[in-house]
């Protein structure tokens, strides 16, 4: 009697191995998917954090604050400024595909194009002073005119709130 040397794989063997991988890869589209969120988060918190600062700068401390988000390098900055000096903070990195922009009579401009968002708020009251759309030059294109700030991502995409009357901003709910 012949004796067949086999040395394919079993049925059972290829089913297990096809399960394994779909395992592996499930847990690894996960858990991409949540680093896309928390970084989506993070970039909406760091900049809603930073007009909160302001706010609160403008109404406690003696000066005209200016906030003025813009993109650096591969970063998105906010620039705070009183007149005599300036603080730059990181909101977030601009080179995972991130877009930044404000609207003005519903046509988008974006942060990355060389624009830049310029927030200041009323010393007296705590309502914003200016919400406005600048040129890299400084030259206003217009106001936010539905008063929200864009944040997207990677098919995420997060809103912060202006309500211009009283100051408030919060990033909205999904």
């Amino acid at each position: 009697m012949k004796e067949h040397n086999n040395k394919g794989f079993s049925l059972i063997e290829l089913v297990i191995t096809i399960a394994i991988m779909a395992v592996v890869v499930g847990a690894s589209v996960s858990i991409y998917s949540w680093i896309k969120s928390h970084r989506m988060q993070s970039f909406a918190e760091n900049t809603n954090d930073v007009i909160g600062s302001l706010r609160s700068d403008t109404l406690s401390k003696d000066g005209a604050y200016e906030l003025v988000i813009k993109k650096s390098g591969d970063n998105f900055v906010a620039e705070v400024s009183n007149g005599t000096k300036s603080e730059t903070t990181t909101l977030g990195s601009a080179k995972y595909s991130s877009s930044l922009y404000g609207t003005v009579s519903s046509t988008k401009y974006t942060v990355e194009d060389g624009n830049e968002i310029h927030i200041s708020f009323n010393r007296v009251d705590g309502s914003f002073n200016k919400m406005d759309i600048c040129t890299s030059s400084g030259s206003s294109i217009g106001s936010v005119s539905d008063g929200y700030i864009y944040l997207s991502t990677s098919g995420l995409s997060k809103k912060i709130k202006l309500v211009k009357l009283t100051g408030k901003h919060y990033i909205e709910k999904d």
